[in-house]
């Protein structure tokens, strides 16, 4: 079974608060969830992302990559911060079937054809190029 990484802990961990011990229930549950899962499929995206370039540098020349994933988790973790409210805020409106298009979702790219496009794409042009612009400085 693969570690848990630290931005997966910080997204469950912010799922939770204000959550009690278990899923809350209210009209804003079904976007909580929605957000909470949205979330972790983008926080695996880019563990995959970032396994692979790790791999690529220790092969390369066995360079890490460490300082630049740290960097990419803490923008990470600031993406969310800032695009949460706006999800919840559009959420709201959405159809049944937009729900459970999210919810049902097993991938990021899946979450594209959830109309969540311009979200996915906001996490990859904020998040993955801070990785990218310098991965092993």
């Amino acid at each position: 079974m693969r570690a848990v990484g630290p931005l997966l802990v910080a997204v469950a961990a912010t799922a939770c608060s204000g959550a009690g011990a278990g899923l809350r229930s209210g009209p804003d549950a079904p976007c909580d969830e929605g957000w909470a899962h949205t979330t972790v499929l983008l926080g695996r995206a880019l563990d995959a992302y970032l396994e692979g370039m790790r791999r690529f540098a220790a092969a390369r020349d066995g360079a890490s990559t460490a300082p630049s994933e740290a960097r990419a988790r803490t923008r990470a973790a600031e993406w969310e911060a800032a695009h949460r409210e706006e999800f919840g805020r559009t959420c709201r409106a959405w159809p049944p079937e937009s729900l459970r298009c999210v919810a049902e979702a097993e991938s990021a790219l899946a979450l594209h054809g959830c109309g969540l496009e311009q979200l996915v794409t906001s996490f990859t042009d904020e998040v993955v190029t801070t990785f990218a612009a310098s991965p092993l400085h």
